[in-house]
């Protein structure tokens, strides 16, 4: 599964790019009845049902020539990164420059503003206070949802 999500990105990421979004990820899902190849895509403005359109069309005829799955019927979805996403790359965290998002350290959850982004971790501003954090002091984090 691997090796075909690494194809299809190699194959789309280009493609994707030249019309305006990032290509984050590329899921392959087989169950036994059926397989999902699934483009996530971004775009600091939001992604729309319409973004999909462009970009499963843009797409569709590179990957028939790939034929990622040796003539094995999939059903090709493009979406967005969904608010659930977690974040845990580098890339994910600046994604939330000047964003809020809740985050994890050893057990206790927080809610602060991201306010930088290094090689090295990420600082966030939490109640007026930045803190410094390496990536792997981040247990959990996700975009934070004020109701």
């Amino acid at each position: 599964m691997q090796e075909i999500e690494n194809r299809v990105y190699l194959a789309t990421k280009d493609i994707v790019e030249n019309l305006g979004y990032e290509l984050v990820e590329v899921k392959f899902l087989k169950t036994f009845d059926e397989c999902s190849l699934t483009l996530v895509i971004f775009k600091p403005e939001g992604i729309t049902f319409d973004d999909c359109k462009i970009v499963t069309n843009a797409v569709d005829e590179v990957l028939d020539k790939l034929n990622p799955t040796n003539d094995e019927p999939y059903n090709l979805n493009v979406s967005s990164l969904g608010l659930d996403r977690p974040i845990i790359t580098k890339r994910d965290f600046e994604r939330y420059l000047n964003k809020q998002i809740e985050y994890y350290v050893q057990n206790k959850k927080f809610v602060g503003t991201v306010e930088s982004v290094s090689d090295s971790g990420v600082v966030i501003c939490e109640r007026g206070i930045n803190k410094s954090y390496k990536y792997s002091d981040i247990s959990k984090a996700m975009a934070y949802i004020k109701f």
